[in-house]
């Protein structure tokens, strides 16, 4: 399907003529669901993911103009795969918590000195590092942005996130060990 018949398809969607949507869905299906497990790493998971992306997708096709349907559903994808993967840290972080506090582990405040002081020492490590890393590293690791929002942020290429993202790790890790002897 080219462009201008996917705008067409697109356009006859919001008319409502729903039976054109399974073009859509079949064009992007494998795309969706190749995006949703590459994040999170369970097939039925990204199945659903990807089921709920097209669901949404449509809701939103009903109301608003989609410019690049491809751009627009891996997009989607993306974010709502990281969703997930973070109700599910949510939700094992309140089971940890539900843990301790049955077998009586509440944390000391040693335990969140120690915790403080080990971000802290990453923080002034990461702080050391030239403004094209140090920007990709907060982001990444600190703001949870994905590799894809973080190139659409300062208008440069997921590679080149990656790259920046890699020789951080390493010029991190030469600092602390250095900081360390």
């Amino acid at each position: 399907m080219r462009t201008t018949e996917e705008k067409e398809v697109l356009a006859s969607i919001r008319k409502g003529n729903v039976s054109h949507y399974e073009e859509i869905i079949q064009k992007y299906q494998r795309l969706v669901f190749s995006v949703s497990y590459g994040i999170v790493k369970n097939e039925e998971t990204a199945r659903d993911v990807a089921q709920e992306c097209f669901i949404k997708a449509y809701q939103y096709l009903k109301t608003q103009e989609i410019g690049n349907f491809k751009n627009f559903i891996c997009r989607m994808a993306t974010n709502k795969s990281i969703d997930f993967l973070r109700r599910c840290e949510n939700r094992n972080s309140s089971i940890e918590t539900e843990n301790a506090a049955v077998l009586g582990e509440d944390s000391s405040a040693e335990d969140h000195y120690l915790k403080q002081e080990k971000s802290e020492y990453v923080r002034r490590h990461v702080d050391a590092l030239s403004e094209k890393y140090r920007y990709v590293v907060y982001d990444y690791y600190f703001n949870d942005l994905s590799y894809a929002q973080i190139a659409e942020k300062y208008k440069i290429s997921v590679k080149t996130v990656e790259t920046r993202l890699y020789r951080a790790k390493k010029l991190l890790k030469t600092a602390m060990k250095e900081d360390m002897i």
